[in-house]
């Protein structure tokens, strides 16, 4: 049986590093950073890290966002990437909190259209394909309706013992 723990982003980088520390002295296989431009300073960083000061506890990010100011742009999806294993997990998770989610792109070779055109490495593509998750954003959202979804993608991700 394998365990994995979420640890939250919003930390400063040397507690989340002593926790990832921790999770793996106590035998986690795997754990997970928070990654939202509204509490992550900068994941990849905090991986890093994370990644000298550990030796066998996989890291990786729990979820990642895009990366925008929302300055020029009028949102009506927002997409982000959970790991493909997890993928379902994490869509069955906010269902039963009443939160819809989709798949609103997929790879472009992916269509029967395209199936037998020539094509290279598309591995990131896939990858992408597998981990993208839409979530329900518009500009009439309530902020407590938000708060709502904020708050189910993070009991997602929190520590599961």
């Amino acid at each position: 049986m394998k365990f994995d723990v979420g640890i939250l982003g919003s930390q400063p980088v040397a507690t989340i590093v002593k926790q990832a520390q921790l999770a793996e002295s106590l035998g986690y296989d795997t754990v997970w950073i928070t990654d939202t431009h509204l509490i992550c300073r900068e994941l990849w960083v905090t991986l890093t890290a994370c990644a000298l000061a550990t030796a066998r506890v996989r890291l990786g990010p729990g979820i990642t966002v895009p990366q925008t100011d929302f300055a020029d742009v009028t949102p009506f999806l927002y997409y982000v990437r959970v790991e493909a294993g997890r993928r379902d997990a994490f869509r069955q998770h906010l269902a039963e909190r009443g939160i819809d989610t989709g798949i609103h792109w997929q790879p472009g070779h992916w269509f029967t259209l395209f199936k037998d055109c020539r094509r290279g490495d598309l591995s990131v593509t896939e990858r992408v394909g597998r981990e993208i998750v839409s979530l329900p954003l518009h500009s009439k959202m309530a902020a407590t309706d938000l708060d709502r979804v904020c708050d189910a993608v993070l009991a997602f991700f929190a520590v599961r013992a």
